[in-house]
């Protein structure tokens, strides 16, 4: 699929639901992610306003289980998706694009978004080798707000700078400067 192009799932040729992964951690400051977000993300500024504190959301070294609701790509290009509950109003609009922005960083689905998207990277790196490249493989992620899905709303798409996902990777590993 080209670069940019939206993912499709019914022709998504490769699905895995609850997809496991695991990402060894060094002692992580929360506020460091944070402000790794805030410096690397590319944020809307209705996002950035939304960021929530993490002071006990982050482990303090070790490892971060976790299962992605569905990785699903075409074989080249690969993307992580989410389902959401939340009830964000009662009037369609309420699910647009600009709306879900605030929604996804207030409830921490960002930061979410950002850790299924690390460990997709990381497994990629290492599945594919020389060959991996973040800007053709991986596709962003997909968090899809179940009670706002018509006409093209409801879906909230992200794929962030990789200077985002390496800056992450570096600190998670403790390799930071």
């Amino acid at each position: 699929a080209p670069a940019g192009a939206p993912l499709l799932l019914a022709e998504a040729a490769v699905r895995c639901p609850e997809w496991e992964f695991h990402l060894p951690l060094a002692r992580v400051r929360p506020e460091r992610v944070l402000e790794l977000i805030r410096r690397h993300g590319a944020l809307p500024e209705a996002a950035r306003a939304h960021l929530p504190q993490l002071r006990d959301a982050a482990p303090g070294g070790g490892f971060l289980r976790g299962f992605v609701d569905l990785l699903a790509g075409d074989g080249t290009r690969w993307w992580v998706l989410d389902w959401k509950s939340n009830h964000l109003g009662d009037r369609a609009d309420d699910y647009t694009g600009d709306r879900l922005w605030p929604a996804m960083a207030e409830h921490g689905y960002l930061v979410q978004a950002l850790l299924y998207l690390l460990a997709l990277h990381r497994f990629l790196r290492h599945r594919l080798g020389a060959a991996y490249a973040y800007e053709r493989h991986v596709g962003g992620a997909a968090w899809i707000f179940l009670r706002g899905v018509a006409d093209g709303q409801g879906v909230w798409t992200w794929r962030p700078p990789l200077a985002l996902v390496e800056a992450l990777d570096a600190e998670l590993l403790g390799e930071r400067p």
